[in-house]
């Protein structure tokens, strides 16, 4: 919000929450449809994969990492983590 407000107010010459023109186009005025439709599996077969696509390669930090925690052979001053 610090980043989008002022930047599209700037952009479009009036008070703008990009977040609240969305939602308030989208549900109060059901004007959604003149953005196309989808299928009402669209998001979760292809919208969530693409938006989570880089987070698949955090996976396998966190399992070393949390295996890493529950060694018993880690250094003493990590005991504390």
């Amino acid at each position: 919000l610090v980043v989008s407000v002022p930047l599209d107010s700037l952009l479009w010459q009036r008070l703008v929450w990009p977040e609240f023109e969305v939602l308030f186009f989208n549900t109060v005025q059901n004007k959604s449809s003149e953005w196309g439709v989808m299928p009402w599996h669209w998001y979760a077969s292809n919208a969530l994969p693409k938006g989570l696509l880089f987070t698949v390669f955090l996976i396998p930090l966190g399992v070393i990492r949390i295996s890493w925690l529950s060694s018993p052979r880690r250094p003493a001053q990590f005991n504390e983590l």
